[in-house]
């Protein structure tokens, strides 16, 4: 399997980036009519309906919009069953060559998990386009979230093929969802994650007759209670007298 190597992830400090923008804001702010602004933004505005849930296919979730380096535009979503989770969820895909106003079909994307094992769920939580390449991450699970990986796929065809499935780098390829990725004015990546530290080895039941893996934050020990909420951390690659190194995963 070939490998594909992202760009250097990013942690820019919260409070320098929130400063930035209010400042750069303010200064914008003299300059523009904002009701004049108001009036053409609303004369661009349309409603396009591209996809209508209809039983056992409701499920329209993680939505996701795209323009594509051949001019299209792309809309990426969970789909399959009537809700999250179960075995039927799978990623779906609809294309747009008008800039919204119509789209094809909503159709799943292919990328040889389900013709395998059609009990294993995929999710997404991100479509990212850097240049021409478009990644897209993907959680897959046992329909309960048992069995957890996390896995980017790429596509140099604007969305039409997929290489094969790239575990995430280091503990990540296990039990996390990777968010919506920031590009910095130099070409860096920002992609804050989400990580579990564990599953519950046995799903419990949920309602509508579902099976739940229930994610824990830390690893169980037996002298306290493992924690309910989620560890959340942010990977980045950079130093520089203002920054901190950090480890480097995987």
């Amino acid at each position: 399997m070939k490998t594909h190597h992202l760009p250097s992830l990013v942690l820019i400090p919260t409070m320098v980036l929130l400063v930035a923008i209010i400042a750069a804001s303010a200064l914008a702010a003299d300059s523009l009519d904002w009701n004049q602004l108001a009036k053409e933004d609303a004369n661009q505005d349309f409603t396009t309906t591209i996809f209508d849930g209809q039983t056992p296919n409701q499920l329209a979730c993680d939505t996701t919009v795209r323009p594509m380096p051949d001019g299209s535009w792309v809309t990426v979503m969970l789909g399959g069953g009537h809700t999250e989770p179960l075995p039927t969820n799978r990623v779906f895909i609809s294309r747009s060559r008008d800039q919204g106003r119509t789209w094809t079909s909503m159709r799943p994307i292919d990328l040889a998990i389900k013709s395998k094992d059609p009990s294993r769920a995929i999710t997404l939580s991100e479509l990212m386009l850097n240049g021409k390449r478009a990644t897209m991450v993907l959680q897959v699970h046992n329909g309960g979230f048992g069995q957890w990986k996390t896995y980017f796929v790429h596509s140099d065809d604007s969305c039409h093929t997929w290489s094969e499935l790239e575990p995430a780098p280091g503990k990540l390829a296990d039990r996390t969802m990777i968010r919506n990725a920031i590009k910095t004015r130099d070409g860096r990546i920002l992609m804050p994650y989400q990580h579990y530290n564990r599953c519950d080895e046995t799903g419990h039941k949920i309602s509508k007759g579902r099976v739940f893996h229930t994610p824990r934050g830390s690893a169980h020990r037996r002298d306290r209670k493992p924690r309910r909420r989620p560890h959340v951390e942010a990977v980045w690659r950079h130093s520089s007298n203002r920054r901190r190194q950090l480890p480097r995963l995987g």
